[in-house]
């Protein structure tokens, strides 16, 4: 609930001085104009590229909704801890800027300290804050000062006015708290651009190096590199590199020079024995003077033999403390190693050691690079999604891929129930997601209630899932907003820890998505609640008046029918006219309602009654099919479900001339799947969709709103399958 706080309000000026008060039309009128702003603000503030434009942007939306007349827009100054000015409209600059010069304890931030609902602050000539921020001599009757928040945390706020003495209203101060919080939604997605800009201008640094690397074969030209200077130091010309394999039994070779294919087989055969092992084992060097001293395997001894290898050096590659694999040198001569180039051995065995960590290292930025890339990819789309299901939709499809997980899911809290009720997970038919989770039952609803990320292995005998997965909980703020699960197979290994915080961040993103989400569905359901009221209103005052008028005409008719034949004509051409214009008024106002046949009868009713109607008018055959029991769906989904049928069997009516129509429902893997089909003319759907109006275009518009998928199938003369898929999850019964 918003609340109002003030300081001593001056003296009353007359009634004609202030504003009137607005009417109950004029009320609507303005809670649709701020509801359709708040709408465009979104937008605009999701393709913001630089704070002083969001902020400029939210000051001008909220005085030019408002009416009102000044306005500024001030964050905090990290580097300063003070305040810095960034949109200011109506003031004068000396009032403007005085902002920057005070203390946090004078700043309008510190009066929203003990309540979150914005703050109207009223005119008197010893108010303090007026004097502080030097708008007593500015002649405003009332400032109104709204917090912005990144995370729960006041981060600045926003201050407008007017000149008039006439207070705001409750709706124009949740415009204000909505419109502040969508700032501080754009300021943290900002924030997280600036971040991940500043990381990317040193991973450009770094590209052109890795990505020399990685063309010049990795290890293979890391070995040519080194062999000239073994040749030059050592006079060495035949040389090897091996690394671990998997099992981290064996030795497999990864570069070769000067030796024949077959030894390197046969060492790669034999390594789990011998001094290749020894030297792997110990970390230190292994000496063979003279082929004699190789005791690993005699095929290996006679193979060197044969292409005249006396001696050599193994020397472990060590990446850290671990063991990475050997650098083998050979002579063709028995030969005596110096300390010196044994020395001079194990440098260039750390020269390979550290290639090959830059190698890793570089290899591992420009995968987090593409990671933030893609990341700050999926967070504008989610920003941008309206309705929650269709947040947790995208969330938990590219969450796939970017979290490198087999599943992803995303349950949402049901304060109603103080449950967890799944939304949507991917692939759809993952059996190892629960559809409702209590609170403290399982690793989902334990992230839930200690508010803190759990990952551990999990087995699900029963989903035959063994793996590992981790629960991030979704919070806003203080509002509990769900929780995302991650799920991947054991052959992939338990998650990092870097991994983990990745998933945070990620998780953050999505529950500022959702919190935005269901903060846009709260303003439009008051919207629809408002409209529904003003119909109701409008029902009788219009329709009523005119009814009645047009039954004294019909009386009239009824009189005049015998006395007066002429008259009773011209009244009886009124009435006809006056019918017309009471039915499309009715028309009208039904069309922004929910379909009243959904609320009577219900969904499944509804359409077959649908489908008749269909049949009769057009006179063509319906095949009707539900396969298993719907669950409970809500509103939103059943009324999107009967206006996509309506709208199809009008397209197929007038367009095309088909002599057959199937039509199914069914549910499988927690999805609701819809199917239109028709045998009619088809068309072609990417020319019928870019033309918009209440076509195609209009179809999938209502599904993706509604958090659902529409798949549309058709080519001329081969008629068209149009499908839609909603994610369900069953609410617990209570």
């Amino acid at each position: 609930m918003t609340s109002v706080k003030s300081q001593p309000n001056p003296k009353p000026e007359p009634q004609e001085q202030g504003k009137p008060p607005d009417t109950e039309s004029d009320a609507y009128e303005r809670a649709l104009a701020q509801l359709s702003s708040m709408r465009h603000i979104a937008a605009v503030l999701a393709s913001a590229d630089s704070l002083e434009e969001a902020c400029r942007a939210s000051l001008d939306s909220a005085l030019e909704t408002l009416g009102w007349d000044v306005g500024m827009v001030h964050l905090r100054d990290e580097p300063t801890s003070g305040f810095k000015l960034l949109a200011w409209r109506g003031l004068s600059r000396a009032a403007a800027t005085r902002v920057e010069t005070l203390t946090p304890e004078e700043a309008p931030l510190a009066w929203l300290a003990d309540d979150t609902s914005p703050t109207v602050v009223a005119s008197a000539e010893s108010n303090p804050r007026w004097e502080a921020l030097g708008l007593h001599r500015e002649q405003l009757g009332f400032i109104a000062v709204a917090a912005i928040r990144v995370e729960g945390e006041m981060v600045g706020t926003l201050v407008v006015g007017d000149r008039s003495e006439q207070p705001p209203t409750e709706l124009d101060l949740l415009f204000l708290e909505g419109l502040a919080l969508q700032t501080g939604v754009c300021a943290q997605r900002l924030r997280l651009r600036q971040a991940y800009e500043e990381n990317l201008l040193e991973l450009n640094a770094l590209y052109s190096v890795s990505r020399q690397v990685d063309e010049q074969s990795e290890i293979a030209a890391v070995l040519e590199s080194f062999r000239k200077s073994l040749k030059t130091v050592l006079g060495i010309t035949r040389c090897a590199v091996y690394s671990v394999d998997e099992t981290g039994k064996h030795l497999r070779c990864v570069a070769w020079h000067g030796i024949p294919d077959s030894l390197v087989r046969v060492i790669e055969e034999h390594s789990h024995r011998g001094p290749f092992r020894k030297a792997l084992n110990t970390g230190e060097p292994i000496i063979l003077r003279k082929l004699e001293d190789y005791n690993g395997h005699p095929s290996v001894s006679e193979l060197a033999q044969e292409y005249q290898i006396q001696s050599a050096l193994l020397i472990p590659v060590l990446i850290g403390r671990h063991g990475w694999g050997i650098l083998s040198l050979y002579d063709t001569k028995p030969r005596d190693w110096s300390p010196s180039e044994v020395r001079l051995g194990q440098m260039l065995a750390g020269g390979i050691a550290a290639a090959l960590t830059n190698i890793e290292h570089y290899r591992s930025l420009s995968q987090f690079a593409e990671r933030l890339q893609r990341l700050h990819k999926v967070s504008t789309q989610l920003m941008e999604a309206e309705y929650p299901e269709r947040v947790a939709v995208l969330a938990t499809e590219s969450g796939l891929a970017l979290l490198r997980a087999d599943v992803v899911a995303l349950h949402s809290y049901d304060s109603q129930y103080g449950v967890l009720k799944l939304l949507s997970a991917h692939p759809p038919h993952a059996t190892c997601v629960p559809s409702v989770v209590l609170p403290g039952r399982g690793f989902q609803g334990k992230a839930l209630r200690d508010g803190v990320c759990i990952a551990r292995p999990v087995r699900l005998a029963r989903a035959g899932f063994d793996g590992f997965a981790a629960a991030i909980p979704l919070k806003s703020g203080e509002d509990q907003v769900g929780v995302l699960s991650v799920y991947r197979d054991r052959l992939q290994g338990p998650f990092s820890d870097e991994e983990v915080e990745f998933k945070q961040l990620f998780a953050s993103i999505v529950a500022t998505a959702m919190h935005n989400a269901r903060l846009f569905t709260r303003s439009e359901e008051l919207g629809i609640t408002r409209e529904r009221n003003r119909i109701a209103r409008e029902m009788h005052d219009t329709l009523g008046s005119e009814m009645a008028s047009l039954l004294k005409k019909v009386e009239l008719v009824q009189v005049s029918l015998e006395q007066n034949p002429s008259r009773a004509k011209e009244e009886l051409a009124r009435i006809h006219e006056g019918l017309q214009h009471t039915i499309a008024e009715l028309r009208r106002l039904l069309a922004a309602l929910r379909p009243l046949t959904l609320e009577q009868d219900g969904l499944l009713a509804s359409m077959r009654r649908l489908v008749k109607d269909f049949e009769d008018q057009a006179s063509v055959p319906v095949t009707f099919t539900v396969e298993g029991n719907l669950p409970s769906l809500s509103p939103r989904v059943e009324t999107t479900l009967f206006r996509v049928l309506q709208e199809c069997t009008t397209n197929i009516h007038k367009h095309a001339q088909a002599s057959s129509v199937a039509i199914t429902l069914c549910m499988e893997n927690r999805q609701l799947f819809v199917t239109i089909e028709d045998n009619g003319l088809g068309c072609d759907t990417s020319r019928m969709e870019a033309q918009g109006g209440m076509g195609l275009r209009n179809i999938r518009s209502r599904v993706e709103a509604a958090g659902g998928r529409l798949e549309i199938v058709s080519a001329p003369d081969q008629g068209t399958r149009i499908r839609a898929t909603f994610p369900v999850s069953q609410a617990p019964e209570g």
